[in-house]
């Protein structure tokens, strides 16, 4: 019986001697077949090709805006997988990209043509409760993290939306909502397993090889792959005191105003994300989101003055758990849709970065949050730049990539 055209373009590449790659340097090459079966027998977890089953699943990163095809993806299930998966791309100078959760905003989860070492099979999170630490793996969310921990009344700085990957956040500082009390997740690694570029496996700590636990807490990135994060741990929780509160934009230069002698008295235990946008049923906003991880009825003291800035049109304040609040931002930034963004750092909410706030939003043709319609179905993406905006017109998440859903959110954060 004849073959489809599908089948003989699959045979045709399984049959293929070579896999066209890219150089570290970014020269063109190839990579025999048969090399890549030995490093496919090597590993204790999986090789995946561009015709093997999962590999769109696997190459596909949370920034839709990216769709990279890498030649190959070893998906690493422990340390000696990733010294086999480094010393395999030094042996054929190949470009290398490292997957933890795959939360890069700029795409660096991925590449075209070269190696994606992808750690997200090693996730376990353990919890020492005598010595206040916890060992996690790089291909731990920060939800598993968070839930792990949270069980045993111990928690540390682990970003705002919880399936970020643990690994990318902390080598990139860590904000999160416990930062103002405990320091940035960077602040609390206190040591790490590493694997260099030559294929070795080193130990970090502030005993051992010191400079490069320096360099990882907040350098970036190129010191290594970590294949164990050890992080110190705090008491808190399980419930904290916080939620959403929103008022009418209509009011925001004010309750900006207020805000900011707020902020500046505010203390250690209290995490605010302000932001302005457009809801659905409320119309422009101001809101605030909001954690206090000390004892929830000092919370609720503390946060009072923020009810009487105005009328609140939305309050949604009290009591919660920490895992809860951490998944407050998750459907605002879902997997698979294209993002793009530009940022600063302001040292003082001063009155003229208030004013300028408050022209920005004036001059907007379409104002922060605006759900634009995806051209192939009735869901919607949220944009607020010409970027975004011509991503979302052109198709969802869902119908450009296999394997993800079509989805709505009414907001995007500022």
């Amino acid at each position: 019986m004849p073959l489809p055209l599908r089948a003989f373009a699959a045979s045709g590449a399984e049959a293929s001697a070579e896999i066209p790659v890219i150089r570290r340097q970014g020269g063109e090459g190839f990579v025999s077949r048969k090399d890549c079966d030995d490093l496919r027998a090597s590993l204790r977890g999986a090789l995946l090709l561009s015709s093997d089953p999962g590999y769109d699943n696997a190459r596909h990163l949370w920034n839709g805006a990216f769709d990279r095809h890498p030649a190959m993806i070893a998906k690493c299930a422990g340390a000696a997988d990733v010294i086999q998966a480094v010393n395999f791309a030094r042996a054929h100078d190949l470009l290398v990209a490292v997957r933890g959760g795959g939360h890069s905003f700029s795409g660096q989860s991925a590449c075209d043509k070269g190696l994606m070492i992808d750690l997200s099979l090693m996730h376990s999170v353990h919890v020492d409760l005598v010595l206040r630490r916890a060992r996690v793996e790089p291909g731990a969310m920060l939800g598993e993290f968070d839930r792990e921990a949270q069980s045993f009344g111990l928690v540390t700085t682990a970003g705002a939306v919880s399936h970020t990957g643990v690994a990318g956040l902390t080598l990139g500082g860590g904000f999160g909502r416990l930062a103002r009390r405990f320091g940035l997740a960077c602040d609390n690694l206190r040591a790490a397993d590493v694997v260099t570029a030559d294929g070795r496996l080193v130990e970090t700590s502030a005993n051992e090889n010191p400079d490069l636990l320096w360099g990882l807490r907040g350098g970036g990135g190129n010191f290594g792959i970590v294949t164990s994060f050890e992080y110190g741990l705090h008491p808190a929780g399980p419930i904290m005191y916080g939620g959403d509160l929103l008022f009418a934009a209509s009011d925001a230069r004010a309750i900006l105003t207020q805000f900011a002698g707020f902020a500046a008295e505010a203390p250690d235990e209290m995490y605010v994300a302000g932001g302005m946008w457009t809801d659905e049923k409320l119309g422009p906003i101001v809101g605030f989101n909001i954690c206090y991880c000390g004892r929830p009825e000092d919370g609720e003291r503390a946060i009072a003055p923020l009810r009487t800035f105005r009328k609140p049109v939305r309050d949604r304040l009290g009591p919660t758990p920490y895992v809860r609040m951490q998944t407050d931002f998750d459907a605002t930034y879902p997997w698979g849709w294209g993002y793009y963004e530009r940022s600063g750092f302001i040292k003082k909410l001063t009155p003229e970065v208030r004013a300028a706030r408050s022209r920005a939003r004036s001059r907007r043709r379409r104002p922060s949050g605006t759900a634009i319609p995806c051209s192939r179905c009735s869901s919607r993406r949220t944009g607020t730049t010409r970027a975004t905006a011509a991503l979302a017109t052109r198709a969802c998440s869902g119908h450009a990539r296999s394997g993800l859903h079509c989805r709505s959110s009414p907001t995007a954060s500022m």
